[in-house]
């Protein structure tokens, strides 16, 4: 028994002694505390930490101050003091840590502003009025930058939470979300009922070079920020154009003409928030005001000089058309002055009757030249079909050509979206019944042969600039084939998408991610050189070196 009071007599006196130590641990069982009690809550192990800070916070009173021997002495005034000045301390850590916990108190110190919200992202997510989810699918370890951008959404609106899924570790989520196959990574942004998917491959932008293309920046605001516009906003209204021989995507069974039916492309629109609408121009006088986008299917009978003229306005007010052409094939003679030239010159393109043949990339299980595989390039439309290497097949395609004398005075940044192989042709020798010579003869048109051109305005209208896509073919839009290739779908999908999006890509540019070394002078490297070998260690070894002085004077 003596020698445990013994033991107990010095270990009081260690902890007198020691009180200095005492108000470090303090500190640290204070900031365990109130970590545990954010993240867990009253838990077990909140609790227990809780039971230890008040056992250090007795040891640095009792130790490190005079409060019983002032209250015994009838200082009780100064005992007071002594607490409040402890507690004072205590009130202003858990202030500083509660600011800390409620603001971002980071520096984004890279050129290009990676991890920081563009003014115009912020004031259009504090414009919004319903709550908005961003939820990230991604493995573990994955996309740690991209959490950091994506964290920036939930920082600077109470509206928008943000999560991440790890799709391995829960599969149910994943599922219940029916997330595309083949992507690595997927950021899913909703609100209510509206979702927008955002796939990883599209988040990068890409350049071309002598030796292909290659990353240059990344456009993961632009995306988000689009998606969020998308998906606050009422239902997008895309117009079909009618009354000039065009195929009729609403029509649920074909006409006397039709050998299409497009129920499949209606229904993944009508589920990515459109509204479908038929628009005839010859019988109303302007477009609606509320188009998102007006689609033109192989229009059979030449669209009137006026219409286009219309047409071209709307792209000009930053409106979106999407264009989709076939061959005039069959027994019906048209006008063969093609349908829709007079709005494709005015971006410096142009169609005349063709069905294009491909030696090299025809289908082989289709057996037919005219079953094409194209080539894919990079693209606002394509690009996450050719990262995929998801396969497109295009059947009796025409080629797309671009006038020679086409400069940047359009205004326009041209995109390429398919091509053909050097073994291809456009057969231009089609007769009235419909059937054509597979030869190569002078007539026809040679490589490179481009079968889809997107091109988007340089010059802002309220912000927004026009887009316009022509693709030669539907024959992958109908039933029939639109599921038959898996990147057929993701074209149709992503062309219409593209056309009718809350183009923010002017007013948040994609930040650029090109490295840009850093070239120093001889003189430069060995100041460097110097600084890092021997200014630096010796400011190290400085505070051992003016310890050791004031020593050696005192044992002196």
């Amino acid at each position: 028994m003596k020698d445990f009071t013994k033991y107990f007599s010095d270990f009081l006196n260690f902890l007198k002694n020691s009180y200095k130590i005492g108000f470090i641990v303090l500190f640290v069982i204070f900031l365990l505390f109130i970590t545990f009690l954010v993240v867990y809550g009253l838990k077990v192990v909140t609790i227990t930490t809780g039971f230890f800070l008040l056992l250090s916070l007795a040891w640095v009173l009792l130790a490190g101050t005079n409060i019983i021997s002032d209250i015994k002495q009838g200082k009780f005034l100064r005992g007071i003091e002594d607490l409040f000045i402890v507690v004072l301390t205590l009130a202003i850590l858990i202030v500083l840590y509660v600011i800390a916990s409620n603001r971002s108190l980071k520096l984004d110190l890279t050129a290009e502003k990676l991890f920081s919200l563009s003014p115009y992202s912020i004031e259009v997510i504090n414009k919004i009025n319903n709550d908005v989810r961003i939820i990230l699918f991604a493995k573990k370890d994955v996309a740690t930058e991209l959490e950091k951008i994506l964290e920036e959404y939930q920082k600077n609106s109470k509206k928008i939470t943000f999560i991440t899924v790890d799709p391995i570790k829960d599969p149910i989520t994943a599922k219940k979300y029916e997330l595309p196959q083949g992507e690595e990574i997927i950021i899913v942004v909703e609100s209510g009922e509206n979702k927008k998917y955002i796939r990883g491959s599209s988040l990068v932008e890409y350049e071309r070079t002598e030796y292909g293309s290659r990353p240059v920046g990344i456009k993961v605001e632009e995306e988000v920020t689009s998606a969020i516009l998308n998906v606050t906003s009422s239902s997008r209204v895309i117009y079909f154009l009618v009354g000039n021989g065009e195929y009729r995507v609403l029509q649920d069974a074909p006409g006397s003409e039709e050998e299409y039916t497009f129920k499949t492309l209606r229904s993944y629109l009508e589920k990515a928030n459109f509204t479908l609408r038929e628009l005839n121009l010859s019988m109303t006088k302007d477009i609606p005001s509320d188009a998102g986008g007006i689609v033109i299917i192989a229009p059979r009978r030449i669209i009137p000089v006026e219409i286009q003229e219309k047409l071209y306005e709307f792209y000009k007010n930053g409106g979106g058309i999407a264009i989709f052409l076939e061959p005039i094939l069959g027994n019906v003679t048209y006008d063969r002055t093609f349908s829709i030239n007079y709005l494709l010159t005015k971006f410096g393109l142009y169609v005349k009757n063709n069905v294009v043949f491909d030696e090299k990339r025809f289908n082989p299980y289709m057996g037919k030249l005219f079953y094409i595989i194209p080539y894919i390039h990079f693209s606002p439309i394509t690009s996450d079909i050719k990262s995929k290497g998801l396969p497109v097949q295009l059947v009796t395609a025409m080629a797309i050509s671009r006038m020679e004398s086409v400069n940047e005075e359009l205004g326009t940044r041209v995109y390429d979206l398919m091509s053909t192989s050097e073994n291809s042709w456009g057969e231009t020798s089609i007769d009235v019944s419909g059937k054509f010579l597979a030869s190569k003869d002078k007539n026809d048109i040679t490589p490179p042969i481009i079968l889809g051109y997107a091109v988007e305005s340089l010059i802002t209208n309220n912000n927004k600039s026009g887009r316009l896509v022509v693709i030669g073919d539907i024959d992958f839009l109908s039933d029939y084939f639109i599921e038959s290739m898996s990147g057929n779908l993701e074209l149709a999908l992503n062309s219409i998408e593209w056309i009718s999006k809350e183009n923010v890509s002017l007013s948040i540019k994609p930040k650029s991610i090109k490295s840009s070394p850093i070239i120093l002078s001889q003189a430069d490297a060995n100041l460097v050189l110097v600084i890092s070998l021997v200014v630096v260690p010796l400011l190290m070894l400085l505070p051992g070196i003016i310890v050791w002085i004031v020593r050696s004077k005192k044992v002196k």
